[in-house]
């Protein structure tokens, strides 16, 4: 029974996030336990979660305490520690949780959320020191899914190659409207040079996504779009501050 975890560290708006993929047999191990917890009407009454949703979610079973220390869940469990060690090696959280902490590592509770198209977790905590998510199922075209519930999503309603084209249209807007400010005399040359050098950067993923059907591009360009607000507005505070 394989037992390898590759994970890496990103950090897309803030806190470092592990992210990688966990052996087909460990993912069957929690998949098998979910079918059973979910399909069997007793068990799902009986380990209900739904008391603890967050958002609009169909459906959330816990998983009983005695599998999380059960002969067949300890590969799964052992794989989560050497994912735990790894993460807590990874500055800043190496400086405020001790390595030791594996030592005495301690799963509180697991759940399955059974999410379709149209359900939704708003922003929230979880106790305990780490959290983390495991998808264990997910749809080959989530396009196809708000289509399947009637959510006028663009890509739906228009298709991709479309949305695709209104997102390079509108970065090409959003280049004119960013240099707007200086050209009112609101800005300096400081916010001047930040946006064309950020609206380049921009426009170029969103051409790149335009010219792309990769995924690993959509998201790069999802996560600048992020940073571009947050640092366009520094640009801006820079400019004015110290100009």
């Amino acid at each position: 029974m394989s037992t390898k975890v590759e994970f890496h560290a990103i950090r897309p708006f803030g806190p470092t996030i592990l992210q990688g993929k966990l052996p087909n047999n460990l993912i069957k191990i929690l998949d098998n336990r979910a079918t059973q917890l979910l399909e069997d009407k007793k068990l799902s009454k009986e380990y209900d979660h739904s008391m603890n949703l967050a958002g609009n979610v169909q459906q959330e079973v816990r998983y009983p305490n005695d599998d999380l220390i059960s002969k067949e869940f300890k590969p799964l469990i052992d794989a989560l520690g050497k994912v735990v060690h790894q993460y807590i090696s990874i500055p800043p959280a190496s400086d405020t949780i001790s390595p030791a902490f594996v030592g005495s590592m301690l799963i509180e509770s697991m759940w399955v959320v059974s999410q379709w198209a149209g359900d939704f977790n708003p922003m929230h905590v979880h106790q305990g020191e780490l959290s983390g998510v495991i998808y264990l199922r997910v749809p080959p075209s989530l396009k196809d899914e708000y289509a399947k519930e009637s959510i006028p999503m663009l890509p739906v309603t228009h298709g991709v190659a479309f949305t695709k084209l209104q997102i390079v249209l509108y970065t090409i807007i959003l280049f004119i409207v960013s240099v707007l400010p200086y050209i009112v005399l609101m800005s300096g040359i400081v916010y001047l040079i930040s946006a064309i050098i950020l609206s380049s950067i921009f426009m170029y993923y969103s051409i790149k996504l335009y010219l792309s059907d990769d995924d690993a591009i959509a998201m790069k360009t999802f996560n600048f779009s992020i940073y571009y607000i947050f640092l366009i507005f520094i640009a801006l505070l820079l400019d004015h501050y110290l100009i």
